[in-house]
Parts: C-alpha cells; sequence; structure tokens
C-alpha cells in the first residue's frame, strides 16, 4: 500500500489550482467533470509523482473545512521561497525555527487550509 493523494474541497477550482500550482510547483496533472455534473475535479501532481492532491468544487455545496490540518511542502532555501511567495501577494507567517535543523512558514490557500513551507537544514 501507498499514499495515493490528499482531497481538498475547494470553492474555487480554478483559483486553487493556480494557487497551488504557484506556491508549490505542482503541475495539473487532468481536470474534469463528474458524469452528474455536479462537481469539478482537478489532480495535481509533481515531476515524480510523489506527491499528488486533488481539488473538488462541488456545485451544490460550499466547502466546510476543519481546523489543525496542514498540508507541508519540502523546499531548499527558505528565505528565497518566503521573498518569493509575498512577492506573489500571499499572506505568510515569518519564518518559525524551533530547533537548529528546521524552518518553515505557513501561507492559506485560497479555502484557508494552511500550506506549511519547510526546509531540513
Amino acid at each position: 500500500m501507498r499514499y495515493a493523494h490528499t482531497t481538498i474541497m475547494v470553492s474555487d477550482i480554478e483559483e486553487s489550482i493556480e494557487f497551488y500550482q504557484a506556491v508549490t510547483g505542482l503541475e495539473l496533472k487532468c481536470k474534469f467533470m463528474t458524469d452528474q455534473e455536479d462537481k469539478l475535479l482537478a489532480f495535481l501532481a509533481d515531476k515524480d509523482g510523489g506527491t499528488e492532491i486533488e481539488l473538488i468544487q462541488d456545485f451544490r455545496q460550499k466547502p466546510q473545512h476543519g481546523s489543525g490540518i496542514s498540508l507541508g511542502f519540502a523546499v531548499k532555501n527558505i528565505e528565497a521561497y518566503l521573498e518569493k511567495i509575498r512577492s506573489m501577494g500571499y499572506e505568510t507567517t515569518d519564518i518559525i525555527s524551533p530547533n537548529i535543523r528546521t524552518q518553515f512558514f505557513f501561507v492559506n490557500d485560497p479555502d484557508g487550509i494552511k500550506i506549511q513551507l519547510i526546509e531540513q537544514i
């Protein structure tokens, strides 16, 4: 068994696709409407296929997000990445360093899901 993907319910799939492509570097793998035409789905993945997320926009209901959940993405050069994300107009936390080998910051996706960008030193 292997972990397949994380599903995120979104309110605007196009805005969310743009966010995840810009912030995480994930690429759009496919996008399609369900047979009932009540949901629009998109899968984004990294080039190796090791990280994959599924975005779902349900036209019948707004998403209800839980608290205490974040998605973590490993990056190199946390300072440069923080500057890049801020230059795109996204609000972030400052860099947090809980120990000498770890640094990270958070940015919220368009629906308020916390995205953690982390560098292991």
